[in-house]
């Protein structure tokens, strides 16, 4: 019952209502994709935002894929270098795993790239 759960669901209600009049190809069907697309994405931004408000020293240890925390994390400051005319890309090998308390990593990996930003 989560307000994005919501948008999401009315968002894919108007595509199949949308379906039974227009083309495939309308421009309203990627306006209603980019719509769910920044739901899904501000769904990701607020449970790492969660994760890193909890703190991460009770949290236990596990196996994540570096890439994941990586991207995970650039979600939370990816708009602010965008802003700033930068372009972030990312190769990393999802094979690539660590075993961390991953929201203390991704604190770590979010000071790296402010400080990159200034």
């Amino acid at each position: 019952n989560n307000p994005l759960a919501i948008m999401d669901g009315r968002a894919h209600q108007l595509q199949r209502l949308l379906k039974r009049d227009l083309p495939e190809n309308h421009q309203a069907f990627e306006y209603l994709n980019n719509i769910r697309e920044t739901i899904k994405r501000m769904g990701r931004i607020i449970r790492s935002m969660k994760g890193l408000a909890k703190g991460g020293a009770k949290e236990p240890m596990e196996v994540k894929p570096l890439a994941e925390v990586i991207e995970e994390t650039l979600d939370l400051c990816r708009e602010k270098f965008i802003d700033g005319g930068i372009d972030i890309r990312m190769s990393i090998d999802n094979t690539i795993l660590i075993k961390c308390r991953p929201h203390q990593l991704s604190q770590v990996f979010l000071n790296l790239f402010h400080n990159a930003f200034d």
